[in-house]
Formats: C-alpha cells, structure tokens, sequence
C-alpha cells in the first residue's frame, strides 16, 4: 500500500512563496525531487518538479517576480493512502513527476498527508511484495 512507502514529513511552499524561498526549501530539502505547492487552506494546488524550476532560472526574471503558483504543475495527480504499489506505478508513469503527493480524506477535507519520493522506492517495495506472495 502507498501508505507503507510514504513519507509523512515532507517540505511544501506556499503558493505565494516567491523564487528565492522555493529555492531556499529545495536546497535544504535536496533528497526531495518536487515540492508540493499550497494554497491559504493547506490544500495541494500543484507541484513543482526540478524541470519547472530550471526553467526559471534559465531566465532572467527577478526572483521576487516569480512565485510558486506561477511555475507549479497544477492538477498534479495525488494518491490515496489505500492505494495499491500498482496504482502508484501507473500514475508515476503517466504524471512524468519523480514524487507524487499521498492524500487523506474526502472533498473539502482532502489534505496530503505524504510523499511518495521515488519512482525507483515504489518499484523495489513492490517487487519485495511479489516476492514474498511467491
């Protein structure tokens, strides 16, 4: 299950966290791939992958200019806590992001609640599992 290989502490910006505080979350958080970004409530607006991020800085905007909602993927596909090491695969696959966020709840309630890093974590605790069953 996803909640089995999730991480419940994780870094997120606030959507109107600018450059430079995302950069500052990302440089203290490097074994972290993408950065969760939320909005006044807590709730997940979108994430930032280490691409959309390079895109930025390849620029020469000024930091203060650009801010977390303005480079997050919006819509991110999130994950429930029951869902099967299969499921996350899939959304792996079709998401092109090397970490997904893992919610909790329903409608309004909706929180994410953890991480799932890897691609690679997900594909070695799901192997360990198909082991096991044989």
């Amino acid at each position: 299950m996803v909640r089995d290989v999730m991480i419940s502490h994780f870094p997120t910006v606030h959507h109107t966290d600018d450059l430079t505080e995302i950069i500052r979350v990302a440089r203290a958080n490097s074994h972290i791939e993408s950065l969760p970004v939320m909005d006044d409530e807590g709730k997940l607006l979108g994430i930032i992958r280490p691409g959309d991020l390079q895109r930025v800085l390849d620029t020469d905007i000024a930091p203060q200019l650009v801010n977390a909602g303005d480079i997050a993927l919006t819509a991110p596909i999130a994950l429930r806590t029951n869902a099967n090491l299969l499921e996350a695969l899939r959304d792996f696959g079709i998401s092109d992001i090397e970490s997904l966020p893992v919610e909790a709840g329903h409608g309004e309630s909706r929180r994410v609640v953890g991480l799932l890093l890897l691609r690679s974590d997900v594909m070695r605790r799901y192997r360990e599992e198909m082991l096991r069953r044989r």
